[in-house]
């Protein structure tokens, strides 16, 4: 009468920071989570793209640039937070495209003013 049960091999705690089942308040376990940068191997795991379009969505503006980790600037890192908030942003593109607005962008660009649209027409070489 009131033993406590052996500890198994998988313990059943949280580690600390860890939000309880039904937490009313996510927001107070994000604040506790430490900021992480991520390496360029990381992102593009995450991003599921190539290095060259990866570097071409930074220099448009698409996707979060790096941060310099040291003064000589040739080490970088992306915060996870600004790449998951990126994933984020296209997850919300694809489930609600009236709002991402960018299939009617690409219709209006090939319909001229007429409002006829252009027909692409792609000869095979032979």
């Amino acid at each position: 009468m009131g033993s406590i049960p052996p500890r198994s091999r998988f313990s059943l705690t949280r580690p600390a920071g860890w939000p309880l089942p039904g937490s009313e308040r996510p927001h107070e376990w994000e604040a506790t989570r430490e900021r992480q940068f991520l390496r360029l191997r990381a992102v593009l795991k995450k991003s599921g793209v190539s290095k060259a379009t990866l570097y071409r969505w930074i220099q448009s503006g698409a996707f979060p640039p790096p941060c310099p980790l040291n003064d000589a600037g040739n080490a970088v890192g992306w915060l996870e937070d600004e790449v998951e908030e990126w994933i984020d942003r296209r997850i919300a593109a694809r489930n609600h495209p009236s709002q991402a607005g960018n299939e009617q962008q690409r219709r209006d660009r090939k319909t001229p003013k007429d409002g006829n649209p252009v027909v692409e027409v792609r000869s095979r070489k032979r």
